[in-house]
């Protein structure tokens, strides 16, 4: 997700260091906190919504772009919201994917 996202310093492009330590940081808290699970909520995403989140999650980022590029929202704006506007809706489709799913499955059953 965090993919189209641009982080700038004057001319240095610090996008990627960013990244890095972001994808550590939530691999270190979810190691940490294992035991208490305070990550449930990561486990649930990963176990139940990460396909349905992979399938539809650039599917949001371009029709996300193209409205914003219809609204003339300033590039900056888009670059650092576009993310996580992205992860959040492609989470909340996921679960409505597997809620539809789990309801015509019950009533097959």
């Amino acid at each position: 997700m965090f993919l189209t996202a641009v982080f700038k310093i004057g001319a240095v492009d610090i996008s990627q260091f960013f990244k890095i330590f972001c994808a550590v940081f939530v691999f270190l808290f979810a190691l940490k906190n294992s035991g208490c699970h305070p990550s449930a909520l990561l486990e649930r995403i990963g176990r139940v919504d990460s396909l349905d989140i992979y399938l539809f999650h650039f599917l949001l980022i371009r029709l996300l772009r193209l409205c914003l590029e219809n609204l003339s929202v300033p590039q900056a704006v888009t670059d650092w919201c576009l993310p996580v506007v992205v992860i959040v809706l492609s989470v909340l489709l996921a679960e409505l994917i597997v809620l539809v799913k789990g309801r015509i499955h019950r009533s097959r059953a």
